[in-house]
């Protein structure tokens, strides 16, 4: 049986390089064993992007959105799921750009969003002012790749806002 631990031991590659070779950009195995530690089954969580982060709420038994404008990556997920018996029963995967699908959508009270789709200027401000709306008081921030540009300004203006509590800062990742 497929577990969250175990899990991230496969290191599964649901992403395609540039010449369409599997490969992972996998948030660290670090950060999911964090958040791991704090979202109980039935959590709200959201993700902009999606790959192993999706498998491990699903895992954890989270009410989970993941919003990616690559169907293919969606098809490698749910393939994965079936092989390993893993329901995507309370998982949304929102085909498009999260900055295009955010601003439409009506979230419930979300519990954790993961930011970790496209890093351009200005996705990451644009995934995290609209889906900072339905994260509840004592809900979690995560920046991914904050060794680029937008996520670095990102987690500046997170740690510099009163609004937020830094929880925990990783090599390439924030949680606020």
């Amino acid at each position: 049986m497929l577990t969250p631990e175990n899990f991230l031991d496969q290191q599964p590659q649901f992403h395609l390089d540039e010449s369409g070779q599997p490969i992972s950009w996998a948030i660290g195995s670090d950060v999911l064993r964090f958040i791991g530690g704090f979202l109980n089954p039935g959590a709200r969580t959201l993700e902009t992007g999606s790959g192993v982060s999706t498998v491990y709420l699903t895992l954890l038994g989270c009410e989970h959105i993941a919003i990616s404008p690559d169907a293919r990556e969606f098809r490698r997920i749910s393939l994965f799921c079936e092989k390993h018996g893993v329901s995507l029963d309370s998982v949304s995967l929102i085909e498009g750009r999260s900055e295009l699908k955010l601003p439409r959508m009506d979230l419930a009270p979300l519990d954790l969003v993961l930011i970790d789709g496209r890093h351009g200027f200005p996705s990451p401000f644009i995934d995290w002012f609209f889906s900072a709306i339905s994260l509840k008081v004592s809900g979690y921030m995560v920046v991914d790749d904050v060794q680029l540009l937008t996520g670095k300004i990102l987690q500046e203006f997170l740690a510099e806002d009163s609004h937020w509590r830094t929880v925990e800062v990783f090599p390439k990742t924030a949680v606020f």
